[in-house]
């Protein structure tokens, strides 16, 4: 199995390399990212690099959701828009050390006050069966392609 490989802030240094998830918007999205300039208040891309070159990422931003079917309010959630790991990394826990990165990040924006973590299966349907199991719920109204989980009390 492949070594840990570090995550961090996609920046200018980073190179897409042969990066392929399997997903061509995937690819295409991060590929439109990498060597560019945006805002990190705006969108957060975590990278999982090897010696720069781009194995994974994650694209993270600040969504608003109706999570209540009651209610008509909508509530800030920090949300995975978008996530990939090249295919040749699949199960080398380059996903995972995303994911708990992104954690992270959502500690230090604690001032934002998330209502919940969303994420989608909108291009990985296959992670439906990894999102319940985390406890993700459905959010109301969107046919199972985003998912919830409001924070531990």
């Amino acid at each position: 199995m492949p070594r840990a490989l570090p995550v961090e802030v996609l920046c200018q240094h980073h190179e897409l390399g042969d990066f392929d998830c399997g997903e061509p918007i995937q690819n295409l999205g991060i590929a439109s990212r990498v060597g560019t300039f945006f805002d990190p208040s705006d969108v957060v891309i975590l990278v999982a690099h090897e010696n720069d070159v781009i194995r994974g990422f994650l694209s993270l931003c600040d969504l608003e959701l109706r999570l209540d079917e009651d209610s008509d309010v909508t509530e800030r959630c920090f949300f995975f828009a978008a996530f990939g790991v090249d295919q040749r990394w699949v199960g080398s826990g380059v996903g995972a050390s995303l994911i708990q990165r992104s954690y992270t990040l959502r500690r230090l924006r604690r001032h934002r006050n998330y209502a919940a973590t969303v994420a989608t299966t909108i291009h990985n349907p296959e992670f439906e069966p990894r999102l319940r199991a985390l406890r993700f719920r459905p959010v109301p109204g969107t046919d199972s392609t985003f998912w919830y989980r409001r924070p531990r009390s």
